[in-house]
């Protein structure tokens, strides 16, 4: 018996020693989520007030900084880079550089709140890759507001949902660890081998000061497939949602949430689902919803490569469209509102500007 156990023992240890080995394997320093550091740099050298934004690549591809930082004199930090994270990861990484005093605009990906909270195979690049083991746990406290939410939820829908399993102890709730770790060790191995990047790559430098993605902006247009019907909305992924607004309103942080830029096929396809989302999200008091979801839904003209990056055009249409709705939304001081700041324009044709 006690040989089968210290085999056992030393087959966990070679498992486990195996895994940790490949997570803590350096990795090239031009990676795309290696621009989390820099985003965090500029967050720790700026102070409030300020303007940050928090969601994936919608935001990393979609929005002209430098076009809100002169629009409502303020800075901007743009922290979105990978729907892939998941939106509470993303949260929790942005939260202890927040101050009192700071805008906090989150545009989430759609599917953040119907499978994506706790990301996929990017979170597993974000926790191991920049060594911040921190986010396999969240400090926001799951207590009676969230059990609240939880039971108006079976009330309202007729369907019940357990308590949450996951809490730990007071203050801390385990993140469900992403399921791709096959494939992201993979990837860590083939990393190891010297490999020319191509045109198409994502890189670390191909963002600019602000955190705007802007290295795309000389390459065409890429195919893209429109997304099919959302899964239905996560009760809970929204409790914990509406927990970290808590949270950070309770922290002299002004919370609004605004849209993400959607190509008009996947948007027209979830239309339904994305009303529903909608409605759920303005009942919250103490979070301002500055947009309307078709606002912010484009033709594929708009998009790069996928139906959340847009290219550079269409970047500056949405840009244009969050400035107007920041302003309008009559948070910001009015000698802001210019008539320059106004929304000049619409869907502007390609090639007719």
């Amino acid at each position: 018996m006690k040989k089968l156990l210290l085999k056992l023992a030393v087959l966990c240890a070679l498992v486990f020693g195996t895994l940790f080995a490949i997570i803590l394997l350096p990795g090239p320093q031009n990676t795309y989520v290696q621009a989390i550091l820099d985003k965090h740099q500029r967050l720790m050298e700026t102070a409030a007030p300020r303007l940050v934004l928090v969601g994936g690549s919608n935001l990393a591809f979609g929005i002209d900084s430098e076009m809100l930082q002169n629009g409502l004199g303020m800075l901007v930090v743009n922290t979105g880079l990978h729907a892939g994270f998941g939106l509470g990861r993303m949260l929790d990484d942005v939260a202890p550089f927040l101050q009192s005093g700071d805008t906090l605009v989150i545009a989430p990906e759609y599917s953040h709140f119907t499978s994506e909270w706790d990301g996929g195979l990017a979170a597993w690049d974000l926790v191991s890759d920049t060594r911040n083991f921190s986010l396999l746990i969240s400090d926001t406290f799951i207590g009676p507001e969230y059990q609240r939410l939880v039971d108006s939820w079976n009330s309202d829908s007729g369907a019940e949902l357990a308590s949450d399993t996951r809490s730990l102890f007071l203050g801390t709730t385990l993140y469900g660890l992403p399921s791709a770790f096959p494939e992201y060790a993979r990837g860590k191995l083939l990393a190891l081998l010297p490999r020319p990047l191509t045109p198409l790559a994502y890189t670390r430098d191909g963002f600019n000061e602000y955190g705007d993605y802007i290295k795309h902006f000389s390459v065409e247009n890429q195919p893209i497939t429109p997304n099919q019907p959302l899964d239905p909305l996560n009760p809970k992924y929204l409790a914990r949602f509406f927990q970290f607004v808590a949270a950070f309103t309770g922290s002299g942080i002004r919370v609004i949430l605004t849209y993400p830029s959607y190509e008009e096929v996947s948007f027209y396809n979830m239309v339904n689902r994305i009303h529903e989302l909608d409605a759920l999200i303005r009942e919250r008091e103490d979070l301002t919803v500055i947009s309307i979801p078709e606002d912010y839904c484009f033709p594929a003209a708009f998009f790069y490569d996928t139906v959340y990056h847009l290219n550079e055009h269409g970047r500056a249409i949405r840009s244009e469209q969050l400035l107007h709705d920041l302003l309008a939304s009559g948070l910001f001081p009015l000698e802001a509102l210019s008539e320059n700041h106004k929304l000049s324009h619409t869907l502007t044709p390609l090639g007719d500007e």
